[in-house]
């Protein structure tokens, strides 16, 4: 049974989307940091690490993505999870209650209407599955959690407010990676490249994408170090005809117009999860 390795401890959002996606096919096994996922993911070459990317609210996961820009690791899969925040605090306790609130700096930004109105005292936590533990090692029902309603499995806490996020609309995307190259298959692929620090030569790739029927899915940019404001691009493509991506005719591409690229990952679409339930396919 290979290893899958995610920020926990178990019930946070990670955790969650690694149970809906692999069930009982790996062993999962928690880690307290991003940079301690991807460590361990370089080491055992036949474990997977699991790196949110991004989210619709709070744009790009900046640190992860710049793990994949410098580090040999290979999108082999990704799923999207629905976010639904939830207060979790003690059974003995009320709304009224809570005065200070723990979580993950990501869910505080998606709450942070909720968190105002009841003028919250926020601390920031590794994860939100980690405030869980922190609130439970504190004992008063003057404090309380944000996080998935998985929280509030313990026998010691209840649900004290949900769907507390700003925006009912909150998915995040996940990335499963690999240090292993395996042969790749899918019909989306992430990409980084740089090009001549001239006019036009941005534009110039993208016309070529889209002349090859590839839809732009997704583009940023990250500055090159020890450069005058020169970038490296990452950019998501995905087969207009749904058909699979191969990873040669891409290579192509890449090798006229651009000075140097990685191919990130080639693999499919991911699917939409929320709960127990699959949204779409």
């Amino acid at each position: 049974m290979n290893k899958i390795y995610y920020l926990g401890p178990k019930g946070s959002y990670s955790h969650n989307i690694t149970k809906k996606v692999f069930v009982d096919t790996h062993e999962i096994i928690a880690c307290d940091s991003f940079s301690d996922i991807v460590k361990n993911t370089l080491r055992d070459k036949s474990a997977l690490g699991v790196l949110p990317i991004e989210n619709s609210i709070t744009s790009n996961i900046h640190e992860n993505m710049d793990y994949l820009f410098r580090e040999d690791l290979t999108i082999i899969s990704e799923a999207y999870l629905k976010i639904r925040l939830f207060l979790v605090g003690f059974k003995s306790a009320t709304l009224q209650d809570v005065k200070k609130v723990y979580s993950h700096q990501k869910a505080f930004l998606q709450c942070r209407q909720y968190v105002s109105e009841h003028n919250f005292v926020i601390q920031q936590t590794d994860s939100t599955a980690s405030a869980r533990d922190l609130i439970l090692k504190i004992n008063d029902k003057r404090v309380a959690a944000i996080g998935s309603e998985e929280l509030a499995e313990n026998q010691k806490l209840k649900i004290l407010a949900g769907d507390i996020g700003d925006e009912k609309f909150n998915i995040t995307r996940f990335a499963f990676v690999s240090a292993m190259r395996a042969e790749a298959s899918g019909n989306k692929a992430s990409i980084m490249f740089t090009v001549p620090h001239k006019p036009g030569t941005l534009a110039k790739i993208l016309m070529e994408f889209s002349n090859a029927e590839f839809n732009l899915i997704k583009i940023d940019s990250r500055p090159i170090p020890a450069t005058s404001w020169e970038y490296q691009f990452w950019v998501d493509l995905e087969n207009k005809t749904n058909k699979e991506i191969e990873e040669k005719f891409l290579s192509d591409i890449l090798k006229k117009n651009v000075l140097t690229y990685k191919i990130i990952g080639i693999y499919k679409s991911g699917k939409l999860y929320r709960s127990s339930l699959i949204l779409q396919k």
